[in-house]
């Protein structure tokens, strides 16, 4: 056993190591440690090795010495035996005694966790240097509290452990004296100087004190206009203590709370929790926090067994047997006294079964200290008495538990009570204290009447007057530890990691949107309904696939924008526990984008097949069929056998100059002898059935146009020979291009969704932001107004809106490997028609006859050549052609080739530069979304 103390004495900290026999301290010469300091006499006090009780006893050096010399803030009334972490006091200097043991050891090397695992059996106990049968931790063999045989352990399965306590001074499970007992994840055994946790697949070594102790020094939270919410706040909360925040509403009782736990830190000064100063997430995990904001902290689709044991998987180290999860949520559930509501779902529970839950899923991890903000708000008085009573309890076993409340009825539960006025503590103590000081007769009630009531009196005022009255309850500067505490050598491991954590979030995000049946079926109802309305109205190809962009970003942006605002609580509340703000955020990300993306494709497809049912000539299936059949299929061939032959014959006829009879004879009688082996001619195969099916889908796709133009071999040539594989290439090429931009378009709609949800203070506002997002994206997305007839400066803008990219995207999916088309000759802006120059005709009823009329037939992707092959800049730039018939100059209505277009009629579109553009543009959008609901994350997690 080492003793260390540190002493805080003019300014100044010193560091000293105790010796097995006596420090005296005080301000003689011949003193061990002196200390020339008023009121500090010659022995003030002694530290004395004590073997029996393992520790130091402090005693004080004289009667008048002892009417000075405090112990943890209560004077000293006879000689103590100091613990780890105990205060010493006296005029003018602070010491902090510090006990540390052995480090354990395990197999002859010193760990301060064991690991279980492919053990069956374990004992701890003190250190004899001598061989057990059973593996054995051995402790201080100075530690004589500590039985040489102490516990011994038994594991029966992965997870499941029991543990025998074999002493004769006894053992502590979580503070309560045992025989036998099967550990829970969580539980804690106090041995002698040790303290060993349970994780569900180790022992590990941990600070002795169940509950935190709480020291804020200096706490200032200023706003941006100047206000202090907080003004220079210390003071210090004793562990497994029950403490309230008291004070009228605006007082910053809140915000001292939120300073205090870290989820909003103080503009300056520093909170520590157990020594550790908070700083960032990953500080708060390791003090061992756990926090219940005054808002359900639970997801109310899910049932009261789902949302703990999701909240234990959360916070449990990675590889914790689901046999040990079940037992710890077995265990809080029947502690919070939810047993019967276990699977009910949470919207069904009343508001205080529902705030049982939240404290059920912070008391998962065993903190060491549970903050609260406004427990009771809401609630009626039984149910009221029945939680703080909870509170209560919880604090008397191995948690310090902080809460905020303006309610005083039940205030003589709490241990120590502040009252926060103005921004300052102007009362700190105990209930019974806080009566006798505020002079109140008709309950704590009457203090608010007094205080604010006073308009005289500032909240600095009441503070100084408090400290006047009390002057030793002002906390002296921060005192560290004499020495740093070995057991924080092993970091807490809180939560499972990043990998794991998403998963667990993906899973739970599963299980809200199947709890909520009518949410599910309405997911899936948009995109059927829609895709019919679509299919039906819209009979251009372009037009298709414009609103199924469009649609699908909307998708996007209404899954996503209300995720995070609505349960920004949980997010606060999780970020406490060590949630990482990129496996929450990714979390979003992938299951949103996931049920998006199937949301864009079940819209295409019903898309697609209302098109085809109620306008199978726009596809042309059957000319499309035969015409890839015909050049899918190999030219036939004779066989062998009739080659040779004919070739013989036609050897022998070709030795003779002049023909006669018999060399005639012998012309005719060949084919005759040739007859029955030509009969045996294969026929050709076809193309295949799994050729013939990925036809059918490309034409389902509309991707039909594309392949016969790319494998076109010209007027009167054959096929080619790589017919399939240009037909198999542009198959996947554009498909893939089509796919991508539904897959870009919903990830792109969930990331400016979420951004809006990050960004706003409520569900209402996240709602009316979405249709200002969207409607920029109908009028720039470049099928309302094409590219060449935007204005230059609306051309630049669209170049960066999401449903223009997309789009873009979709046409060079359209038109790849098409052959350029015919185009209008006499108008401004070109319009291409089909490469064939089609006709389609119009027939009408006029004054009892029939008319007949044909027009030009429009390209079903005019959209698209016009968006990527015009010139914007010179359009109408273009000469008409024309003829000159019988002297008169005549116009032709379409032409070939226009200057204000980039390639002539025949010239096949080959060219994915547009799409890469534009998926990179997307790829930013992400990215800058991403950036921005981050940043947005960070200010809400500070409340903002």
């Amino acid at each position: 056993m080492n003793g260390h103390i540190t002493l805080a004495f003019q300014g100044d900290l010193r560091a000293f190591a105790l010796d097995k026999t006596s420090t005296s301290i005080g301000n003689s010469p011949s003193a061990d440690l002196q200390l020339a300091a008023k009121g500090i006499e010659s022995l003030h006090a002694t530290l004395a090795w004590e073997p029996r009780a393992s520790s130091w006893l402090l005693s004080a050096g004289s009667p008048s010495a002892q009417k000075t010399l405090r112990l943890n803030g209560q004077l000293l009334s006879s000689v103590a035996s100091l613990e780890d972490g105990d205060i010493i006091e006296m005029p003018d200097v602070l010491i902090r005694f510090g006990l540390t043991p052995m480090t354990p050891r395990f197999r002859g090397v010193e760990t301060n966790e064991v690991v279980l695992r492919g053990l069956n059996k374990l004992t701890l106990g003190r250190a004899t240097g001598e061989q057990t049968a059973d593996p054995k931790v051995e402790l201080d063999s100075e530690d004589a509290r500590v039985s040489r045989q102490h516990l011994e352990l038994d594991q029966t399965e992965p997870g499941v452990v029991f543990v025998t306590d074999k002493s004769q001074t006894g053992t502590l499970l979580n503070g309560q004296r045992f025989d036998r007992r099967q550990l829970i994840v969580g539980d804690r055994l106090k041995l002698g100087s040790y303290t060993f946790e349970f994780t569900g697949t180790s022992l590990r070594r941990v600070s002795a004190f169940g509950g935190a102790k709480v020291e804020a020094r200096n706490l200032t939270f200023t706003l941006q206009n100047g206000r202090n919410i907080l003004n220079q706040i210390s003071l210090d909360i004793s562990p497994c203590s029950f403490v309230g925040i008291l004070g009228g509403s605006g007082q910053g009782k809140s915000t001292l709370m939120n300073a205090l736990c870290g989820v909003n830190p103080a503009t300056s000064g520093e909170s520590y929790i157990n020594g550790v100063k908070l700083g960032d997430s990953r500080q708060m995990a390791a003090a061992g926090i756990g926090y219940v904001p005054q808002d359900d902290i639970v997801h109310l689709e899910l049932t009261v067994t789902e949302a703990i044991t999701y909240s234990a998987r959360l916070k449990l180290p990675s590889g914790t047997p689901r046999k040990a999860i079940r037992d710890l949520v077995e265990e809080t559930i029947e502690r919070l006294g939810l047993a019967e509501h276990k699977e009910k779902s949470i919207s069904m529970l009343s508001g205080g079964q529902r705030k049982r839950v939240s404290i059920a899923t912070e008391l998962l991890a065993k903190p060491s200290v549970l903050f609260l903000d406004e427990p009771s708000s809401g609630l009626d008085p039984k149910t009221e008495f029945d939680l703080m009573s909870l509170l209560r309890r919880l604090a008397g076993t191995d948690c310090t538990v902080i809460c905020t409340t303006h309610v005083l009825g039940r205030a003589y539960l709490f241990d120590q009570l502040l009252f926060v006025h103005g921004g300052h503590i102007i009362f700190n103590g105990t209930p019974d204290e806080a009566v006798d000081y505020f002079k109140v007769e008709n309950g704590l009630e009457e203090i608010y009447l007094k205080v604010g009531g006073d308009e005289t009196r500032t909240g600095a005022n009441w503070r100084d007057e408090f400290e006047a009255s009390r002057p030793a309850a002002k906390p002296l500067a921060y005192l560290p530890p004499a020495q740093e505490d070995t057991t924080q050598q092993v970091k807490p491991k809180r939560g499972p990691g990043w990998l794991p954590t998403l998963i667990i979030q993906l899973q739970r995000q599963w299980s809200i949107l199947r709890a909520d049946l009518l949410n599910l079926l309405f997911l899936l109802a948009q995109p059927i309904l829609i895709g019919l309305l679509v299919g039906w109205v819209a009979d251009d190809a372009v037009l298709r696939t414009f609103l199924c962009v469009v649609a699908t970003l909307w998708f996007g942006c209404s899954n996503g924008a209300q995720q995070i605002v609505r349960e920004i609580s949980i997010f606060r509340r999780e970020r406490v526990c060590g949630l990482g703000l990129n496996a929450y955020l990714q979390s979003k990300y992938v299951f949103f984008a996931i049920v998006t993306t199937l949301q864009a494709l079940l819209l295409y497809l019903v898309t697609l097949t209302t098109a085809h049912i109620i306008n199978p000539s726009d596809f042309n299936s059957t000319k499309y069929m035969e015409v890839m059949t015909t050049r899918l299929t190999p030219a036939p061939t004779a066989a062998p056998g009739v080659a040779a032959a004919t070739t013989s014959v036609q050897a022998q006829v070709d030795e003779f100059d002049i023909v006669t009879e018999d060399t005639k004879g012998k012309e005719e009688a060949a084919p005759a002898a040739t007859a029955a082996p030509a009969a045996e001619v294969p026929k050709p195969k076809g193309p295949g059935f799994l050729m013939t099916s990925l036809l059918r889908v490309a034409n389902f796709f509309e991707c039909g146009q594309n392949i016969m133009d790319t494998t076109d071999p010209g007027e009167g040539q054959p096929p080619s020979p790589d017919t399939k594989s240009k037909t198999l290439g542009i198959i996947f090429l554009v498909l893939l291009l089509k796919f991508s931009a539904l897959f870009a378009a919903a990830l792109v709609g969930v990331t400016i969704g979420l951004a809006i949800s990050g960004l706003v203070r409520t569900s209402t506002q996240a709602v009316m932001w979405v249709p200002l997002v969207l409607i920029p994206q109908i009028l720039f997305g470049g099928f309302v107004v094409t590219r060449p007839e935007m204005t230059p400066s609306v051309r630049f803008a669209s170049e960066f809106v999401p449903s223009y990219c997309a789009q873009r995207m979709m046409d060079v999916a359209g038109i790849y490997g098409q052959i350029t088309p015919r185009m209008t000759n006499r108008t401004k802006y070109p319009v291409f028609l089909t490469p064939t120059g089609e006709q389609e005709e119009v027939t009408w009823t006029e004054l009892g006859e029939s008319t007949t009329e044909k027009y030009d037939k429009v390209s079903d992707w005019n959209v698209s050549w016009q968006n990527l092959i015009v010139f914007p800049n010179r359009v109408g730039q273009h000469h008409n052609a024309f003829r000159i018939q019988r002297g008169v100059k005549k116009y032709d209505e379409s032409t070939e080739q226009r200057n204000d277009v980039r390639y002539k009629m025949g010239t096949l579109y080959g060219f994915t530069a547009p799409a890469m553009t534009s998926a990179t543009i997307l790829g930013i959008w992400i990215l800058a979304c991403y950036g921005i609901t981050i940043w947005g994350l960070i200010g809400k997690q500070k409340g903002k």
